[in-house]
This record gives structure tokens, C-alpha cells and sequence, in this order.
């Protein structure tokens, strides 16, 4: 797919809300969303299919050449999706500005934006670090996620260079957060739009390296075989499934791990 369309533009996650009110809505009395798995993930398909139509059809992002996009389920049961897109040459993202059209990191006004102000706050990361050393994100005294980030009073983007760095102003806006307060470090990027439409956790990230998204895939250390399977959209309207079958032979500790991989691509009989 990188061949012919070229790297990726966005990696887009999204991740089931239990609070949607579909999924609350239809809850008997005293039990969680953790309760119904078959109606939290019917909710999370009607969402992320409306998703996709806001990404190719209604062009949130401008046209889009391919996309391809994996779901996979947490420990705790809730659904979240892993989105690639790689848009059309018109689209592309060249300059910082670019950038700050479509993509924030920091919290926005409640004067001016009161329910975008309360959508970043219910889904931003953490409180992690010194102030919350028992956060599930810390590994080895820091975060996995690489929270709290610097402080960046300009956008820097480079082309190629994988990721930005997003503007985080030191304006002095703090929220609470879980008893303890947070600021612009730990606002996960995210697209206002789509943020305020589907009150989820949608972390949309720009890069225009395919190193990061191959970072990503690295299995975990306890699994025997992940298989992978999703749907590749060409601009032709053609529907592929691609399949990476991943084998992990497990050896014993202080040993190397041998991986087989094989790829196949096939085309459906019928699109979805």
C-alpha cells in the first residue's frame, strides 16, 4: 500500500466510550458497560463505521487516497481501533499551519468553547509521572506513552521526520483531573471536530514516517501468534483484505525471540 500510495498522513486511534448513551441507555440496573460486550461492541462498530464515512466520504481530512485500520480489544473489554490514512497529493500536510488546522494539543478556552473544553478534559491523559507513580501507563518509573510533554510555543514540522511537535503553550491553564491538577502537558492531540462529535477517545496524530507505524506493531512479549486483519480501500474502489500473520516463537528468558511473518493480500468477492 506505501508503494503505490505512498506513507501515511494520519494515525488516528479511537476508543469506545462506556458512557455513550447507547451503551448506558440499554444497561439493566447495577451493571457496567463490562456486562454486555455484544451491545459495547455493536455501539463501537456503528460508531467507527460513521467514523470512516466522516474520513472518505464527508473529507474531514480532505480526499483520501487509502486507508486501512485494525480493531483490537483492551484487558478491561472496551474496543479501539487503529486508523491509517494516507490522503491525496492535494491534501497533504506541507507546513506547520497545516498542521494547527486540524490537530491541538492544549486546552482550549472555556469562555469561548465550554463542551470542547469538557471533552479534552474527560479524555486526557493521566494524571502519570511523580504526582501518580501507580498510573497503569508507568513502566519502569516513566510513562510508556512518553507523558508529561515539553512545553512548545510554535509548531515544528518537518517533512519525513515521523512526528511534530504540536503546540503546547504554557498559557497557565489547569484543569482537575482524578484530584490532582493537569495542564497543557498531558492533552493527548486530538481533531476539535471529531473530539466534540463522538465524545471518545480519538488520538489523531500527523507523521510521515512508516518507521513509527512498524514501532507500533511490535507484538507483546506474552502472545504465541497474532493474526491481523483489515481492510485496504484503493481510490480505485477496489476492497482488499491484507493479513499479516505474525508467529512468535517464545524461548526462554534472556534469549532472543524468533519471528515469522507472512503477508498475504487477497480480493474480496464482494465489497462492504
Amino acid at each position: 500500500m506505501v508503494r503505490s500510495k505512498g506513507k501515511p498522513d494520519l494515525f488516528i486511534t479511537f476508543t469506545c466510550n462506556p458512557r455513550w448513551p447507547e451503551i448506558t441507555e440499554n444497561l439493566a440496573a447495577h451493571s457496567v458497560a463490562n456486562d454486555r460486550p455484544e451491545l459495547v461492541a455493536r455501539v463501537f462498530n456503528r460508531k467507527l463505521q460513521e467514523l470512516l464515512s466522516d474520513l472518505t466520504v464527508n473529507r474531514v481530512f480532505g480526499n483520501v487516497g487509502a486507508y486501512v485500520y485494525t480493531i483490537e480489544f483492551q484487558k478491561r473489554g472496551l474496543p479501539h481501533a487503529h486508523i491509517l490514512v494516507i490522503l491525496a497529493e492535494d491534501c497533504k500536510f506541507r507546513t506547520a499551519a497545516d498542521v494547527d488546522d486540524v490537530v491541538c494539543a492544549f486546552l482550549p478556552d472555556t469562555a469561548t468553547d465550554r463542551r470542547l473544553h469538557d471533552c479534552v478534559k474527560s479524555h486526557i491523559h493521566g494524571p502519570c509521572g511523580t504526582v501518580n507513580p501507580l498510573c497503569p501507563c508507568m513502566v519502569n518509573n516513566s510513562c510508556s506513552k512518553d507523558f508529561s510533554k515539553a512545553y512548545v510555543e510554535e509548531t515544528v514540522y518537518v517533512r519525513d521526520g515521523g512526528y511534530p511537535k504540536y503546540l503546547r503553550p504554557d498559557d497557565g491553564r489547569v484543569v482537575l483531573v482524578r484530584g490532582r491538577e493537569v495542564c497543557n502537558e498531558c492533552v493527548v492531540p486530538y481533531n476539535p471536530y471529531l473530539l466534540v462529535k463522538y465524545d471518545a477517545h480519538i488520538n489523531v496524530e500527523i507523521f510521515t514516517s512508516t518507521r513509527d507505524t512498524s514501532a507500533r506493531q511490535t507484538p507483546s512479549d506474552d502472545c504465541f501468534r497474532t493474526i491481523c486483519t483489515a481492510k485496504v480501500t484503493w481510490s480505485l474502489g477496489f476492497l482488499f483484505t491484507w493479513k499479516v500473520v505474525r508467529t512468535c516463537t517464545l524461548r526462554r528468558a534472556k534469549k532472543k525471540k524468533g519471528y515469522r511473518t507472512k503477508l498475504y493480500v487477497t480480493r474480496n468477492s464482494r465489497s462492504s
